[in-house]
């Protein structure tokens, strides 16, 4: 972890969860994580079961089928 001298916990806490995703935000606020050490492994938790890598997957699957298809054509 990045270590910034002049910058105290609760502004390391507040700054990592402004850089969060909104839905993973929500989620953290929603399990009353309050420190920056609870922040970071929840949020690490919460990557395998991110929304948005299982629509990406989906619409990687769909074009790799298009692509597919285009060229046995």
């Amino acid at each position: 972890m990045l270590d910034i001298r002049d910058i105290s916990e609760k502004d390391k806490f507040f700054t990592f969860m402004e850089g969060l995703k909104l839905w993973a935000r929500l989620e953290l606020q929603c399990q009353q994580v309050t420190d920056l050490g609870s922040a970071m492994a929840a949020a690490k938790r919460l990557a395998d079961f991110n929304p948005e890598n299982k629509r990406d997957r989906r619409q990687h699957m769909k074009e790799s089928v298009w692509l597919r298809n285009a060229v046995e054509a």
